[in-house]
């Protein structure tokens, strides 16, 4: 675009917004190792862990919970930074985009997961934890921003 003749070129984006995108590829990049390394993560932990919750659930501990739940709650933790970020490295932000966008991110992993790495296995139930994580982070951050001094509700 030009304004009397000379090339105007958009603002540079404010400081904590380069930090968030710094952030963002920094997670995003923990999260890649995370679920494309060819093994699954601490694999003699994670059988510990099934062998301690039987050992609970023979002590009357509900079957509900166990390492399926922590697995499932690992897999929604492990988005709320994304969404977070996603919102904070965009202004101004689309929820929807963020969400979106880690779900198929989320998709393509389990799909890499199921047909290229041998031993691991994609899983729909990762999937939607990934959304409902991405979805948390958005939400918490529209939250927070909310309830910032200064902010006014439109």
């Amino acid at each position: 675009m030009t304004a009397g003749g000379q090339v105007v070129s958009p603002p540079a984006p404010p400081l904590r917004v380069k930090v968030a995108r710094w952030l963002l590829v920094g997670i995003l990049a923990a999260v890649l190792v995370i679920v494309l390394w060819p093994s699954r993560p601490d694999a003699a932990g994670q059988s510990s862990l099934e062998h301690w919750f039987a050992d609970l659930h023979a002590r009357g501990l509900p079957g509900w919970i166990g390492f399926r739940l922590v697995e499932f709650s690992a897999n929604v933790v492990m988005f709320v930074p994304l969404g977070v970020l996603g919102v904070l490295a965009r202004p101004p932000f689309r929820a929807v985009v963020v969400v979106a966008c880690c779900a198929a991110l989320s998709v393509a992993v389990e799909l890499w997961q199921w047909l290229l790495i041998p031993g691991r296995t994609g899983d729909y139930r990762d999937v939607m934890a990934n959304i409902g994580g991405a979805a948390l982070g958005v939400l918490l951050t529209a939250r927070l921003r909310a309830h910032r001094p200064g902010h006014s509700r439109r």
